[in-house]
């Protein structure tokens, strides 16, 4: 091969060991921050959590004891680490967090009946309780 294609092929060989090194580069960060993002996530339901288990036991322990019915409404943040997510309960003991984009889904054990759905873009949890049981909406 004659000295200008050697330069030619040369160059040709780092221009597509820079490429790769990009694209290497581009995915470990990428991981990296889905890695990062879900465990931000789930640290926040948690939080979000314990607050609607401390509110809603609130709410039903006072309507049980004054045989009345008690409605509260807790603000909500409207994302979590970027991610919609929908709260939920089914009449059992436990509830639901789980993010729109299905990067994370968190049940939590309840000691209550656990009625609902709420979409956190309504940005309240409305809270209600006539001492039975607690819904939302």
């Amino acid at each position: 091969m004659a000295s200008g294609q050697m330069l030619t092929v040369e160059y040709m060989m780092f221009f597509a060991i820079g490429i790769a090194l990009v694209i290497i580069t581009f995915f470990i960060f990428s991981n990296a921050n889905d890695s990062y993002k879900k465990a931000t996530l789930t640290q926040q339901f948690d939080k979000l959590a314990e607050g609607i288990r401390i509110i809603s036991i609130q709410v039903y322990e006072t309507a049980k004891w004054t045989n009345s019915t008690i409605t509260y409404y807790y603000q909500i943040p409207t994302r979590l680490s970027g991610s919609y997510y929908e709260i939920s309960g089914e009449g059992s003991p436990y509830f639901n967090i789980e993010s729109t984009d299905k990067f994370i889904v968190r049940g939590y054990k309840y000691i209550i009946p656990f009625n609902g759905h709420v979409l956190s873009t309504a940005e309240v949890l409305k809270i209600t309780s006539s001492g039975n049981d607690v819904t939302i909406w």
